[in-house]
């Protein structure tokens, strides 16, 4: 080629490897150097702003060209941006891909079908259009595409092997990642505890069993400068985002755990068989479940705009007249959730769509906080022995929805036959017959809690929840969060008619119980009883109707997204 008679075309580089190991290596520079080279022995120059990189990407598995920077590029070269008489310069045909041979070589024909020369550095081979319609020539860039394919399938198998035999014999040496709350022992045959971090991760499960999301903690992680117990964090040196304290509570590695996973399309997928003890254990399952059974009770409920958590019944109060969110929403020009005055307001109302009355925050609060605890005491209420009950039916229903899960990803698993199917189905009977005996269990905790006597304090601890909705300090904070859990944990729905009557329907049991809201600027009527004097009041139609089972309540609508800013 004769370069003093042409004129510089367009000329790239393309620079893949597959681990992230090899950017620390020599490889980058190798390949670039390699291509600056070639260029100068042209009398050409690399175009370096436009060269192509995929540092870390497989060529094996498609990455590269299904979502890498070279997917980029050839989409460039379908769509005429990358002119004709282009040159793409790589290291040797293994670089462009390692995939099965008809996806290599389609890849191939269709890079320099569009008039863009490849130029391979490590034999001095250009692989034009005109070059391939040689048969030899053609049948050389076929074996060796085909020779890049089986080096890397051969590799993958004995890299397979390798960790099979490291997973039958639980050998923790041959897998060199591990939880960002571990590090290798010193002889790197084991892992063992970061203490600081440790206590991190005990303190992101405690908050979010307690009622706290994961904003709320990511807030308080970042305000009081939590260290970060995530690798990947730590090397992107960011700090604490919102999904990661919901993804440490999911991660089943806290229980000594490892899932291994299997690639799928692509990524790296859950395959369902689990190794038990494969790390040090530091969450407890009744701690691991509680904390997911708090996740769970969340989803589908609104995201939550009131930081503070003034807002007890966030996702369960609904207005009694058509069915729409009550919203605590502060007064117009004061801070957002003022603990000193709010309505809950109609979001129905909000938007135009009806007149449906505004409740005062306090006033509703005031009434009807009380009046839950009252009925609802085995529920609600502080006493020790209750709050056993619920964290322990809370942590089974979170083992529940745990094997649920586990148990469509083994089936999925077995229907792809991606690993040893006798193992993946004992794994699926063990999950089959773990989970009617929870089930059960659950059925007599919520027994045991539905038959509760708990009265003696329940006056005062609807009284410090009241106190806690219009306090600042963190314990204050803390009563919130954990008193909105117990709302969603037991609450499906509460009907709101303002000064009139309050419709309850919980979790457990499908019929609804109605209870006044006596409206406090009517005077009520005193009458005697064995007790003493008793105020009473008129109940409205409405109540005496519910009272004796003649109440339709609307269907409860929670508010989309786009709604949730009212708070």
């Amino acid at each position: 080629m004769n370069s003093d008679h042409m004129s510089q075309p367009l000329v790239v580089s393309y620079i893949r490897f597959s681990t992230p190991r090899q950017a620390s290596g020599d490889s980058l520079r190798r390949q670039t150097a390699g291509a600056r080279e070639w260029c100068a022995r042209h009398g050409w120059t690399l175009d370096e702003k436009l060269s192509i990189h995929d540092l870390g990407v497989s060529g094996f598995n498609k990455d590269n060209i299904s979502r890498g920077a070279l997917a980029t590029f050839l989409q460039a070269v379908s769509g005429g941006l990358v002119p004709q008489g282009s040159y793409l310069i790589i290291e040797n045909l293994d670089r462009l891909t390692r995939a099965d041979l008809p996806t290599a070589v389609t890849l191939l024909l269709s890079i320099v079908q569009s008039g863009i020369t490849c130029v391979t550095l490590m034999d001095g081979q250009e692989w034009s259009k005109e070059r391939l319609t040689n048969p030899a020539d053609f049948m050389l860039s076929v074996m060796l595409l085909y020779r890049g394919h089986d080096e890397s399938r051969v590799k993958s198998q004995r890299i397979r092997a390798v960790h099979d035999r490291a997973r039958e014999q639980l050998d923790r040496s041959v897998f060199g990642r591990a939880p960002g709350w571990l590090r290798r022992t010193a002889d790197g045959s084991d892992w063992e505890e970061i203490p600081e971090l440790v206590e991190i991760v005990k303190k992101v499960f405690e908050f979010a069993a307690s009622g706290y999301g994961g904003v709320a903690i990511a807030k308080q992680a970042n305000a009081e400068n939590w260290l970060v117990p995530s690798l990947s964090a730590r090397e992107k040196g960011t700090g604490w985002h919102t999904t990661l304290p919901t993804k440490l509570v999911r991660n089943r590695a806290v229980l000594g755990e490892l899932e291994f996973h299997v690639i799928r399309d692509g990524q790296s997928t859950p395959s369902g068989q689990v190794v038990e003890k494969w790390y040090p254990e530091i969450i407890s399952e009744e701690l691991f479940f509680r904390a997911n059974a708090a996740i769970d009770a969340r989803r589908g409920k609104p995201n939550r705009r009131d930081a503070t958590y003034r807002n007890v019944f966030q996702g369960v109060i609904f207005c009694g007249h058509c069915g729409a969110t009550l919203a605590r929403k502060a007064k117009a020009g004061s801070k957002k959730n003022s603990k000193g005055y709010a309505q809950y307001v109609c979001s129905d109302r909000h938007r135009g769509a009806s007149s449906c009355p505004n409740y005062n925050a306090k006033e509703l609060e005031r009434a009807l906080i009380p009046l839950l605890y009252r009925y609802f005491s085995e529920h609600l209420g502080d006493d020790t022995r209750l709050s056993s009950l619920r964290d322990e039916l809370a942590s089974v229903k979170g083992e529940i929805s745990d094997l649920d899960k586990r148990r469509s990803r083994l089936a999925e698993a077995i229907e792809q036959a991606e690993l040893p199917i006798p193992t993946l189905i004992k794994r699926l009977a063990e999950c089959e017959r773990g989970i009617p005996a929870l089930e059960s269990r659950a059925a007599i905790l919520e027994a045991q809690l539905r038959a509760a006597s708990y009265v003696p304090d329940n006056d005062n601890d609807a009284d410090a929840v009241l106190q806690a909705l219009y306090s600042d300090d963190d314990a204050s904070e803390r009563i919130r969060a954990e008193t909105h859990m117990k709302m969603i944990l037991c609450v499906e729905a509460l009907w709101i008619w303002p000064r009139e009557m309050v419709v309850v329907q919980l979790k457990a049991d499908a019929d609804t119980i109605a209870l006044p809201l006596p409206d406090p600027t009517q005077k009520p009527e005193w009458i005697e009883t064995p007790d003493g004097r008793a105020a009473t009041f008129t109940p409205s139609p409405r109540l005496l109707g519910a009272l004796t089972g003649q109440c339709v309540v609307p269907t409860p609508r929670r508010r989309k997204k786009a709604e949730e800013a009212i708070d």
